[in-house]
């Protein structure tokens, strides 16, 4: 396998730095946890949570849909979301408990591939839609004991009143599936700080606009590797529409030993 060292590695979240699928279950995000078992929220939560999955997953999925017909329709996803878990009282109590939540597990050797680019002083952006936002995914790294001097987060920042109630976020710069583009946030003065004058980018994700993130960004060289788990039966067809966007497609189940072997 050909060696890449990048200088900077952005990755998405959710099915790629977290397992997929768990004892055979699809995890898709953390927040599918916190939908799926109503003792965190309660079973109207759970209805209208899968409800929006159901409606809008298949658009998010669809690779024959107009972009801004995808884009509206992620947005209005979340916003609605949002909206619903404020009115059912989440908390950031219940954020930690969906991250420790068994099911809540992290790819084998993902800790290993921090340590190395850590070593190497290699940035690590973790750019993420995250519905339960920066909160969890920094939950997560504590969870697994993995240290974060090397890593900045970019996702959705929950804001919560005294009480530790989520109360919202902020609409203007709400991050979905449809617009994680890295371009978009060089005015934060920490990503401006990580991505200035790096030129070999290794980005990693899990759905077919993940690669997006740099879209506009003025890079040497990008190698995209994707994990790939099937979204419909036509498994060859699929493939070929997502080898258009990825350079290296990884099995649903793969470890980050592979994207060692070849960073070192």
């Amino acid at each position: 396998m050909e060696k890449f060292t990048p200088d900077l590695v952005v990755s998405d979240f959710d099915g790629t730095i977290t397992q997929k699928m768990v004892n055979w279950k699809v995890i898709p995000s953390l927040i599918s946890i916190l939908r799926d078992n109503n003792w965190f929220l309660d079973e109207d939560y759970k209805k209208k949570a899968n409800q929006f999955y159901n409606k809008y997953s298949k658009i998010e999925k669809d690779p024959n849909l107009p972009y801004e017909e995808k884009f509206n329709a992620m947005k209005s996803w979340w916003k609605e979301h949002y909206d619903l878990l404020k009115e059912k009282w989440l908390t950031q109590e219940l954020i930690k408990q969906a991250v420790y939540h068994p099911d809540a597990k992290i790819r084998e050797w993902f800790d290993k591939f921090v340590e190395i680019l850590r070593t190497k002083n290699i940035p690590l952006i973790v750019f993420s839609s995250s519905g339960l936002g920066d909160e969890s995914i920094r939950l997560t790294f504590e969870k697994f004991g993995i240290p974060m001097d090397n890593v900045v987060i970019l996702s959705n920042k929950l804001k919560f009143d005294e009480n530790w109630k989520f109360v919202g976020v902020d609409e203007k710069d709400l991050i979905h599936g449809m617009n994680k583009k890295l371009k978009d946030h060089l005015d934060k003065e920490e990503i401006k700080k990580v991505v200035e004058w790096k030129k070999k980018v290794l980005l990693l994700g899990d759905s077919l606009h993940d690669p997006e993130m740099l879209e506009g960004m003025d890079f040497d060289k990008v190698l995209n590797i994707w994990f790939f788990i099937p979204k419909n039966s036509n498994k060859e067809e699929e493939l070929k529409a997502w080898e258009k966007v990825y350079d290296i497609i990884l099995p649903w189940d793969a470890d980050f030993s592979k994207i060692i072997e070849i960073i070192q």
